[in-house]
């Protein structure tokens, strides 16, 4: 039977010795830190990617990527979150089983994956851009998909031991080889293909690295019977799974066949700025996950937890109000003046990622007590309403079009979420918790929007950051109070 991490016997678990949220933040900054890191040397090969390609083909490399990291998450099949789950239940002899049966059934998934885009590489080549002369770069998304699964998992070994510094370094090896390795490929001749193998060369590398460091936590015999139960956990995961990253997938197929290559481009360029945000809400999760299954145990953890979660919204709306600020010179650093209207795709993609920080704090009773149908139920509802928006709107307003249906699709599961979460009696999220999000994200519109002058976006800049600072101050008093 799966044991509830609410009523989890003190004896099996050690509770956290520090539950403040200055040490949660210190964990979330370690977790950032090897991403982030790898992320700023990408971004700065960006532009010759973009000039070595030309706008279309970077288009296509686009598509390529993001099907890439769509398929690789929904071979995961969710079995980093539920092999941290069923770690941290009562039994030594069933957590030494958990991570290896979980590498076990990555890799079987990823191998048969993996030689179905092989074998069928001419027909995906056609459905992703419409052409069968990209049948290779096909080929080498399964490939990635092969390298990348068990590194996930390996790496949510070490998210569940708290190791935050080898897991942010084996994200750090995975972008800085990745990085290296296309900057080679720019020197001997870019095309799609051949970045795609830098990005496989990159992604191997990492998973080396993480399965190294893991290793006493992802040897061992796997357990049949352990494995059918993280399936079974999975599979609501990987409808929500199929319905975030399908979506990302569906919404840029719409794109390059109502618009063209160029605009996926200028989505893509949108999107890398708005990834600096996604980097918090990752580091984030990874800190925060084992932190609330400790909590959860103590009897004043409800309300640290409830207390983390306000704060954290915070820190979300004001990062994207910091990103931005800084959309304009980094839109015009990464796309080279080649791309059309990517300020406002990035304020749009900024909202939207925001929105997943979001969904993931409404759902937060659902990932505690494994009812996992939640997520897939907000993340289903938002991309229906998403793929409507988008058929309506690219043709007309191309990637922004698409951008906005994407920001959609995330603050309606966030609604969906929440009004779900209410049926449950902890760990909701509180309305006045959205209150910050509702003044940082129209303001992240306003500050990346083309024709608002100067004045204006000071004016609402200003307000949506006060409020921010305000939020936190009170949490701060909060502190205080008890700890006097």
């Amino acid at each position: 039977m799966t044991a509830n991490p609410a009523t989890t016997s003190r004896s099996t678990a050690p509770e956290r010795r520090d539950a403040s949220f200055r040490h949660f933040l210190a964990s979330t900054a370690i977790y950032m830190a090897g991403p982030v890191l790898g992320r700023a040397l990408g971004l700065l090969v960006v532009p010759l990617v973009v000039v070595a390609l030309g706008a279309d083909e970077f288009g296509r490399f686009e598509v390529f990527s993001t099907a890439a990291s769509a398929f690789a998450a929904l071979v995961l099949v969710g079995l980093d979150l539920s092999a941290i789950s069923l770690y941290h239940r009562p039994g030594e002899w069933l957590a030494k089983r958990v991570f290896p049966t979980a590498v076990a059934v990555s890799l079987l998934l990823s191998v048969v994956v993996a030689a179905a885009f092989v074998v069928f590489a001419g027909p995906v080549s056609e459905l992703f851009v419409d052409r069968t002369g990209y049948a290779s770069s096909a080929a080498l998304v399964g490939a990635y998909v092969l390298v990348s699964v068990v590194g996930l998992v390996a790496r949510a070994a070490l998210r569940a031991k708290e190791r935050a510094g080898v897991h942010s370094a084996a994200a750090a090896v995975t972008s800085v080889s990745t990085t290296l390795l296309v900057l080679v490929v720019l020197l001997r001749g870019a095309s799609v293909p051949a970045i795609l193998v830098a990005y496989v060369g990159g992604g191997a590398l990492g998973s080396a690295f993480a399965l190294w460091f893991a290793r006493d936590v992802v040897a061992g015999s796997p357990d049949r019977r352990m494995g059918r139960s993280m399936l079974r956990l999975g599979v609501p995961q990987l409808i929500a799974m199929a319905a975030l990253w399908g979506g990302e997938l569906l919404h840029r197929f719409v794109l390059i066949d109502q618009v063209g290559p160029e605009a996926v481009g200028s989505l893509g360029i949108g999107a890398r700025v708005a990834s600096v945000l996604s980097f918090v809400v990752l580091g984030m999760q990874a800190a925060w996950h084992p932190r609330v299954f400790d909590l959860l145990k103590r009897d004043d953890g409800l309300a640290v937890v409830e207390r983390d979660t306000r704060r954290i919204a915070l820190v979300l709306c004001g990062t994207g109000l910091a990103i931005s600020v800084l959309a304009y010179p980094l839109t015009a650093f990464l796309g080279q003046s080649r791309f059309d209207d990517t300020v406002a795709v990035a304020g749009w993609m900024t909202v939207m990622v925001a929105g997943t920080g979001f969904v993931q704090l409404a759902t937060l009773y659902t990932v505690t007590h494994r009812h996992f149908g939640d997520v897939t139920i907000s993340l289903s509802a938002g991309l229906a309403v998403s793929l409507l928006l988008a058929v309506v709107l690219v043709p007309t307003h191309g990637a922004i079009g698409t951008a906005i249906a994407m920001a959609a699709a995330q603050w309606i599961a966030v609604g969906v979420g929440w009004a779900l979460a209410r049926k449950r009696a902890i760990l909701q999220l509180p309305v006045s918790l959205v209150v910050p999000a509702l003044l940082a994200m129209p303001a992240c519109i306003v500050l990346t929007a083309n024709d608002v002058n100067l004045g204006v976006r000071v004016v609402v800049g200003l307000l949506a950051s006060s409020a921010i600072v305000r939020g936190l101050l009170q949490t701060r008093t909060v502190d205080v109070v008890e700890g006097s």
